[in-house]
């Protein structure tokens, strides 16, 4: 089963739960991050098969029990919030992911380029969200 495809699965359903929702961004991300560690893959999705809004949403149902990594559930939240907020609010978004990516590289051992690692004016801390959503403290 295609990883991508099931990230951009979740992301879907995610986004059409958050996208019902007003509020702040800090708001959304918790919801997103709630939702995305709750949904479970019900059947498995073809790889490039076109799934109409609707029929998605049957391919899921609630579940404690994983079958996505937390990486994979992360960053359906994150994608998911990202279908959804501002293109200034997404630029951000997009630049704390790549910061995390660098700082994932470095603790592996992998070669990154510090060029390409984005200064954060206003980082949002998308990972304190994640951990908040298992139960962890609270970023308010």
């Amino acid at each position: 089963m295609n990883k991508d495809a099931i990230i951009q699965a979740t992301a879907h359903i995610v986004s059409k739960i958050i996208s019902e929702k007003d509020g702040p961004l800090e708001d959304l991300l918790r919801l997103a991050m709630k939702e995305a560690r709750s949904l479970k893959l019900k059947t498995p999705l073809q790889q490039g098969q076109d799934v109409v809004d609707g029929e998605l949403v049957s391919f899921w149902e609630q579940s404690d029990e994983p079958e996505m990594t937390e990486d994979e559930r992360f960053r359906a939240a994150v994608t998911a919030v990202a279908h959804v907020v501002t293109s200034d609010t997404r630029k951000r978004i997009k630049d704390e992911l790549r910061l995390l990516g660098a700082i994932a590289a470095k603790k592996r051992g992998k070669p990154f380029d510090i060029r390409s690692v984005p200064n954060l004016e206003k980082p949002i801390d998308l990972m304190a969200y994640w951990k908040e959503s298992e139960g962890g403290e609270s970023k308010t």
